[in-house]
């Protein structure tokens, strides 16, 4: 009604309030997918011990590998608890994960607080 046409409203008065909502959410989403571990591990498809041969085409992406959740949610928590060494590194990659984590929540809080600050 103010001689706006849709894509001005939108681009104009719509968007940029919404955005700070929006980059929050996908932080929370990030941190939520980092949690996930079965989803991940069934995903991925759990490659062990494989680095590729090249790193410059894009088929890299699409082979199997792990994360850290596959890796925590595997078998591989299993056979830790023979080795002290080796259940040390599966604590170091949950904790390293649980930091992950927490960042992305605290980033994604501060995002929420500061929208929720400068919006009319």
């Amino acid at each position: 009604s103010l001689g706006l046409t849709c894509r001005e409203t939108f681009f104009h008065a719509v968007f940029p309030k919404a955005l700070p909502g929006v980059v929050a959410a996908v932080f929370l989403g990030l941190g939520r997918a980092l949690g996930e571990t079965i989803a991940v591990y069934l995903v991925v498809g759990r490659a062990d011990n494989r680095l590729p041969d090249t790193w410059h085409s894009f088929e890299v992406w699409l082979q199997a590998g792990q994360t850290l959740t596959s890796k925590l949610g595997g078998s591989e928590i299993n056979i830790a608890y023979g080795n002290p060494q080796h259940w040390s590194a599966m604590l170091a990659l949950g904790l390293v994960l649980f930091v992950a984590v927490v960042i992305c929540v605290f980033a994604s809080e501060t995002l929420i607080l500061t929208a929720k600050k400068y919006r009319l």
